[in-house]
């Protein structure tokens, strides 16, 4: 089902089959049992939801809750306020700016999570990874990191709060360009 050019509320569900959602302003709730969400360009909140396969999301600033049971969740160039993922089979790719006062959580099960962020990133962060590590580009002043125990640290002034979380996989905070920003599928090891 494809969706487009709307200003307004819209739910839908399905079992089987794909969504495609394009310059959606409002309440949007989508959930495919069987099949892809892609959406580009939502502003207001979104709660997008998939069984078993990917949701991406390009180019947005809504609110987003966002939730896979055996797909990846990769969200392109997102300036949104706040942001929670959870997938229990896959990978969660972020890239776009933490905003002042917004609250941003990533959790994976079984799989890596990275962040690339625009700057000015002024964070505070818990990270926890089980069976992982832990990468970032930004200071990070701690005595180190212990896969299992959490480990919390402040970037910039500390205007957003951050959590990644998963337990079998590694966690990358990367620093962008704060423009166009690298392909995350190229970043292969933590």
């Amino acid at each position: 089902a494809e969706v487009q050019d709307l200003n307004g509320d819209l739910t839908i569900r399905n079992l089987h089959g794909d969504f495609a959602l394009r310059n959606l302003s409002g309440v949007v709730e989508a959930h495919s049992v069987e099949g892809r969400v892609d959406a580009y360009a939502l502003t207001g909140s979104a709660r997008l939801r998939t069984g078993e396969d990917d949701i991406t999301v390009v180019n947005s600033s809504a609110a987003m809750q966002l939730e896979t049971v055996e797909g990846d969740i990769l969200l392109e160039r997102i300036v949104a306020r706040r942001v929670t993922a959870n997938t229990t089979e896959g990978r969660i790719d972020f890239s776009g700016e933490i905003l002042e006062g917004g609250e941003y959580g990533f959790y994976s099960h079984s799989g890596n999570i990275r962040l690339q962020l625009n700057p000015p990133a002024n964070l505070v962060a818990t990270i926890l990874s089980y069976k992982g590590e832990f990468q970032s580009d930004f200071p990070v002043r701690a005595s180190g990191f212990t896969s299992g125990e959490a480990l919390e640290f402040t970037i910039g002034h500390g205007g957003a709060r951050l959590i990644m979380e998963t337990f079998d996989g590694d966690i990358g905070l990367l620093r962008g360009s704060g423009g166009d920003t690298r392909d995350l599928n190229e970043v292969d090891e933590l």
